[in-house]
């Protein structure tokens, strides 16, 4: 059986495998799809791609990093030096494969073909690396700070809103009103992709907690994850000890994270994950939501 160090390690090299998987998805759909017929992602990866279309001496690699320096800077004071390190990974790897994918041959000449298979690559690829906690930088880091203060919205919805301007950019940059529309089902494409992925149609998980150290679990659940907590004083029938019963509910996307939290507070905890169809109140959809 593995040890609670060995299980986070295996965990961690997962997660960063996954991202590099979902970067190489995202530079598949802008390099093979989208670039060749002029069509933009959105985002900070979008806005390179304008500018680079304007003025071709600067990389789109390069421009990426530029674009992202600042929001970093965010990032090291909002979510501190973890969420740093996997922007940094996130950022370096998607630009690495962002320069690589420019030798790619374009995968088709039809527009409408690549904005609905370039929007599927990049919001698949994106979902995969939000799901394992890393971000590319650029506008994924404000939708982390947005997703603080807007739990009741989704991923999805919070990257469409800010893409939306980046696609108006676009717009303005290749000058083609037809450019811009299929710019736009592709970000449309693309948000929805990220929704599928990180929360399917409307799941959460259900999560039950038993633990020897229910404050302390508690609070870095909601410091750390934004999640309400409940608590509930339990016994243990067999060993008659009093146990905390902790009730929380989470996205899917936010297991892992809250998986890691518990773990490194009580490695003897004990926790039940279950499917949750629909969930109703604060953080989730409203409870007079259909």
């Amino acid at each position: 059986m593995l040890s609670t160090k060995n299980g986070e390690k295996l965990f961690a090299w997962k997660d960063m495998l996954l991202t590099v998987l979902g970067c190489a998805l995202m530079a598949l759909g802008v390099e093979g799809f989208l670039t060749p017929n002029s069509i933009t992602t959105g985002g900070a990866a979008g806005l390179a791609v304008s500018i680079n279309h304007l003025l071709p001496v600067l990389p789109k690699g390069g421009l990426y990093l530029l674009i992202n320096l600042p929001l970093i800077w965010l990032a090291i004071r909002r979510f501190g030096l973890r969420f740093l390190a996997k922007t940094v990974f996130g950022v370096a790897v998607y630009s690495l494969l962002l320069e690589a994918g420019a030798f790619l041959p374009a995968m088709t000449d039809d527009p409408l073909l690549a904005c609905l298979l370039g929007g599927a690559c990049v919001g698949a690829g994106l979902g995969l690396v939000f799901s394992r906690g890393y971000t590319t930088g650029g506008s994924d880091i404000c939708v982390w700070l947005l997703r603080t203060k807007l739990r009741a919205f989704s991923t999805g919805s919070l990257v469409l809103c800010l893409d939306a301007a980046v696609v108006t950019v676009a717009a303005l940059a290749f000058g083609e009103v037809e450019t811009a529309l299929y710019s736009a089902v592709t970000v449309f494409l693309s948000s929805k992709f990220i929704d599928q992925i990180l929360g399917g149609l409307d799941y959460a998980k259900f999560t039950v907690i038993i633990t020897d150290k229910p404050e302390e679990v508690a609070n870095g659940i909601m410091e750390h994850l934004g999640r309400g907590v409940t608590y509930l004083k339990g016994q243990g029938c067999y060993t008659g000890t009093q146990k905390g019963v902790l009730l929380c509910a989470a996205r899917k996307y936010e297991v892992h994270e809250l998986q890691t939290i518990v773990s490194r507070i009580d490695e003897e905890s004990f926790i039940v994950f279950t499917d949750a169809s629909q969930v109703r109140g604060k953080g989730f959809k409203e409870l007079g939501e259909e």
